[in-house]
């Protein structure tokens, strides 16, 4: 997705829309119409990744959301990653600074969240995360971000395949 308005991420996050979570069946029309004048699908091939960015930038586009199989590929056309993206090996979502993108990965902050809305706090707890792929490992870098006394990554495979799913067992 092409994102065109006034949103950032980082330590004091600017969001340009109210709750969309699962709790909201349907969002208002004044806000639905104003999503689709601020997004816009962009379909790149991974060969045209690195024109794709030199263009948006080009042009001033304030962001981008990056979307499998660009989530590794695109970090060696920023000018910076955070922190928790370099641990997670993946960004989600790119910022336009002067100098260029700096590449984020909000899943952290979405594992986070999911767990405080339930009451869990990992921190100084032992952390067993079951799973494969960017969705564990964002689960795990929360868990070291978040003060987890020990975590532990386990890749469960069942007789069809690799379980997708990661699942925090605290």
């Amino acid at each position: 997705l092409l994102h065109t308005g006034k949103e950032h991420v980082g330590s004091d996050v600017e969001f340009i829309a109210d709750d969309l979570s699962a709790k909201q069946e349907t969002p208002s029309p004044i806000l639905e119409e104003k999503l689709e004048q601020l997004e816009k699908e962009l379909r790149v091939a991974p060969d045209e990744l690195k024109n794709a960015i030199q263009g948006g930038k080009a042009l001033g586009i304030s962001g981008f959301n990056i979307t499998v199989p660009h989530k590794k590929n695109v970090m060696e056309h920023l000018c910076a990653i955070d922190p928790q993206a370099e641990m997670i090996g993946a960004v989600n979502t790119l910022k336009l600074t002067e100098n260029g993108y700096i590449g984020y990965n909000t899943d952290i902050i979405g594992v986070y969240y999911a767990l405080k809305e339930q009451g869990v706090d990992v921190k100084g707890k032992n952390v067993l995360v079951t799973g494969a792929g960017g969705a564990g490992n964002a689960c795990a870098a929360m868990a070291v971000v978040r003060g987890a006394k020990n975590v532990y990554t386990a890749e469960v495979k069942r007789f069809f395949g690799t379980i997708a799913l990661p699942i925090l067992i605290i």
